[in-house]
């Protein structure tokens, strides 16, 4: 009897098992993996590789040569003109809760008549770590505060003085120069790096693009300069 009971409960179980499929124990590549087997793929990924890396060298030149700009153009804000400009101010930084601080973050810059600058900081307590700032720093500027507002007396260019900035600009303008030549030369370098791979033309095409930036960017450093100049030699 229980013999029979085994037979009815446990066969119908045994059927399905030996009918059921087993999961192949064979690993399937992925589609992907391959595809880019295939030669003709390959020859496709290796261009579009090689593209991509040309392009990103000078993209990556570009930003620097953005950032050499930026940094000549900080250069020249703390140049002084016939006008005052709140910009001269732009290099001073502040010791804040621990962090180097840009002071135009820190305070209302003003301009007022009388070639006179105002610093009005939103924090009165940094009044006096203000005034040391300025007064340290390479700007030609005395500082004085009635306990609320810092007042900064911009002297009339003189003769001297005149020369004296116009040099500092000429100085700025060549070490901007050097610095995109120099982000070209290291380009240059990558470029050369690719040749077995680009060819010789994909190599000159590059390099020829390069070029094209370091022209730009040289003459918007001129630019820059000239602006100034003209802009120190306004009486």
């Amino acid at each position: 009897m229980r013999s029979s009971f085994l037979h009815l409960v446990l066969l119908p179980i045994i059927n399905v098992v030996a009918f059921c499929p087993l999961a192949p124990t064979t690993t399937f590549q992925s589609s992907t993996s391959i595809t880019r087997k295939h030669p003709f793929f390959r020859r496709n990924v290796a261009a579009v590789s090689e593209e991509t890396t040309t392009s990103s060298i000078a993209s990556e030149a570009e930003a620097r040569m953005e950032k050499a700009i930026f940094s000549i153009q900080k250069k020249l804000s703390t140049v002084q003109t016939s006008r005052p400009n709140p910009t001269i101010l732009d290099p001073v930084r502040i010791k804040y809760y621990g962090a180097p601080t840009p002071l135009n973050q820190l305070a209302t810059i003003s301009v007022l008549p009388g070639r006179l600058i105002t610093v009005e900081p939103y924090d009165k307590s940094i009044l006096n770590n203000i005034e040391k700032a300025i007064a340290e720093g390479d700007l030609d500027l005395n500082p004085s505060n009635d306990g609320t507002v810092i007042r900064l007396s911009v002297p009339e260019l003189t003769e001297d003085r005149r020369k004296m900035y116009l040099k500092k600009c000429k100085g700025a303008a060549e070490d901007g120069k050097v610095s995109v030549r120099n982000i070209r030369r290291d380009a240059n370098d990558q470029i050369k790096k690719l040749e077995s791979s680009v060819g010789k033309d994909g190599t000159k095409s590059a390099m020829d693009e390069l070029q094209k930036l370091t022209d730009k960017y040289t003459k918007k450093v001129s630019d820059l300069v000239e602006r100034k100049e003209k802009e120190l030699m306004t009486i």
